[in-house]
């Protein structure tokens, strides 16, 4: 074909065409049926994650008792309740790709041993910004993902600074890069 003459057919643009909502044909602000299951099951994932955030914390504050090694147990049962639900989240059916990628992110991050933090700060910051790029997306199907991704991103940064703490109390030694990217 000529560089000169057009690729694209006749009547098929390039740009989505908008209709506003609440005028006839727009689509539906609210989310399907099987996208409200999948932010019900993305949103009880963060929920099982604070949980065993709030239970780690709860063992760090009672010590090395050996009395209290039965909260210990219990915050390891609500970590791998976590990770059982990010698993079977990221892999299950019908999940938006942006959170898919945001569980898997969370998978990384709970077997990340403190070398990896910088990298995945990075990613949690590309979470943050395709959070603030839904949020202002005339797509209504955009603009829905913009609060379970923010509520990711929030959850991501506050575990990467509990892991770098984690990481510099283990190894003595704190991170030379401070952009972190969140």
């Amino acid at each position: 074909m000529s560089n000169t003459a057009s690729n694209t057919p006749v009547g098929v643009s390039n740009t989505p065409s908008i209709t506003p909502v609440g005028a006839p044909g727009a689509p539906s602000p609210h989310p399907s049926p099987e996208l409200a299951r999948a932010f019900a099951a993305f949103a009880a994932c963060l929920h099982l994650t604070r949980a065993a955030i709030e239970a780690e914390a709860a063992v760090e504050t009672l010590g090395s008792d050996p009395s209290v090694m039965r909260f210990a147990d219990a915050a390891a049962d609500a970590w791998a309740r976590a990770d059982e639900a990010f698993w079977a989240f990221r892999f299950g059916r019908n999940a938006p790709s942006d959170l898919s990628e945001a569980a898997w992110v969370f998978l990384l991050l709970f077997e990340d041993d403190g070398d990896d933090l910088a990298r995945l700060s990075q990613r949690g910051g590309g979470i943050r910004h395709r959070a603030q790029v839904c949020a202002r997306s005339p797509l209504p199907g955009e603009r829905i993902l913009a609060e379970p991704l923010h509520a990711a991103a929030d959850l991501l940064e506050e575990m990467i600074w509990i892991a770098l703490a984690d990481h510099t109390a283990r190894t003595g030694q704190e991170e030379p890069w401070t952009d972190w990217g969140l």
